[in-house]
């Protein structure tokens, strides 16, 4: 492995933690703030950690059709939109699990991106459609569909950590489901693309992140010639498939 790829890989490997850490610091403190007595599901609280705990407001609006989200301070006040046209786009087969990923993507940079210290350079950008003149906007991210043009540090660590944060250990718990692909992966069977799927809108994200997420806990092996998908219990020897999960 060239150095290139090794720092690659380190950084991948740092930004799934900081994502489960993100996630679940985020989730201590609502469940805290609101009095909870039991954990919500993620899918139905993300907005709500993004304005209740980091203090930012949320909107769903159109944006340019190649641009999921984007995070930006506007008037002094860190806003995170998320593209309400996203069903509309070109190769999208579950808006709603793009969506709630995406602002998994941004609540990821309001935390990273938006307070002291930032050391990006960025500038002031017309961010939304209309007739009237937009005052420009600091825009510190837009999740751009991928070109695979270049390496963007930022985008690179968000886009893995938004995956470890929007997926948590205890929502699949209580997926149906999981409990099926729990019995298939511990004799490392083959395991239906329509089970993970399931298990993937259940928890509320898009079927290419929960995958990625499976197959980064080596819960899973693709056999990348006939695509078919295996239960891998020989990279958790001596632990619970349930003990991986984060």
């Amino acid at each position: 492995m060239s150095t290139l790829a090794r720092q690659i890989e380190a950084l991948r490997q740092y930004a799934w933690e900081f994502g489960v850490q993100h996630r679940e610091g985020l989730v201590a403190k609502y469940i805290q703030q609101m009095g909870l007595l039991e954990r919500p599901m993620l899918k139905d609280i993300a907005v709500d950690l993004i304005e209740e705990v980091q203090q930012a407001r949320v909107l769903f609006e159109v944006l340019p059709m190649d641009t999921y989200g984007q995070t930006e301070k506007f008037n002094g006040r860190v806003v995170v939109s998320v593209n309400s046209r996203i069903r509309e786009m070109e190769g999208v087969l579950d808006a709603n699990g793009v969506a709630q990923v995406t602002t998994w993507h941004e609540s990821i940079h309001v935390a990273r991106d938006m307070g002291h210290g930032v050391n990006r350079e960025y500038s002031e950008q017309l961010s939304l459609f209309g007739d009237e003149p937009i005052k420009p906007r600091l825009i510190v991210c837009r999740r751009h569909t991928s070109n695979g043009t270049s390496f963007d540090h930022a985008e690179f660590f968000a886009e893995h950590a938004a995956r470890a944060a929007a997926i948590a250990g205890p929502d699949l718990l209580l997926v149906d489901e999981f409990e099926d692909f729990e019995h298939l992966a511990d004799r490392a069977d083959e395991v239906p693309w329509s089970l993970l799927y399931r298990i993937a809108t259940g928890v509320g994200v898009n079927r290419n992140a929960f995958v990625r997420y499976f197959e980064h806990l080596g819960l899973i092996r693709i056999d990348r010639f006939s695509r078919r998908v295996f239960g891998n219990p020989k990279l958790w020897p001596g632990s619970r498939l349930r003990d991986m999960l984060r």
